[in-house]
């Protein structure tokens, strides 16, 4: 019988981006607010902190977890399998501009997300790929408390693993800012 992990996912808390801007993986700290939200959490955070951590390399998701885990003692394992899907040429973009700009590539985008990609961007299968290739290697040889500190497209794409959804599953899942979901 094999050990069972326990997770905790956690979206990082809100960054430093306009509203109804691509972010993908631009490497952003977190706004005054998602600094509070992350506070408020450790305040709220009711019994012991997983001893296993890991945490996406982006800053976004770096800062939630250092303020998450202050005091504490424990550092988050960094890996950047666990990043936000890559968006490319449309990071920092605005998504009206993008839909006024190129509008059937954007439509095209919208209905294959899973096997269409940004220009030089990812696809949400290669998302998806690149987290189930973090999940074998790390989940599978640690079992135990763990909270996972990433991306809601990353966080989306464990989850459709977890419950065996596959990658078309992954919009069947959605992560708040700073909102933690129980695994087991």
């Amino acid at each position: 019988m094999r050990n069972r992990t326990h997770l905790l996912l956690l979206r990082h808390a809100l960054c430093e981006i306009p509203a109804g801007h691509c972010l993908g993986q631009l490497d952003v700290p977190l706004s005054a607010a998602g600094e509070k939200q992350a506070r408020q959490l450790r305040e709220r955070w009711q019994g012991e902190l997983p001893t296993q951590v890991w945490c996406s390399d982006l800053l976004r998701a770096r800062q939630t977890a250092d303020i998450l885990l202050a005091g504490s003692g424990i550092r988050p394992r960094l890996d950047t399998r666990l990043r936000e899907i890559h968006l490319g040429n449309w990071q920092g973009r605005s998504w009206d501009a993008l839909y006024r700009e190129q509008p059937a590539r954007m439509r095209h985008w919208g209905s294959h997300w899973l096997d269409a990609a940004p220009p030089r961007g990812e696809s949400g299968r290669d998302l998806w790929q690149r987290v189930a290739a973090w999940r074998e290697e790390v989940l599978e040889s640690h079992p135990g408390g763990t909270l996972v500190v990433a991306h809601a497209g990353s966080l989306r794409a464990l989850a459709s693993l977890l419950d065996g959804g596959g990658a078309a599953a992954m919009f069947d899942h959605a992560f708040s800012h700073c909102a933690p979901v129980q695994w087991v």
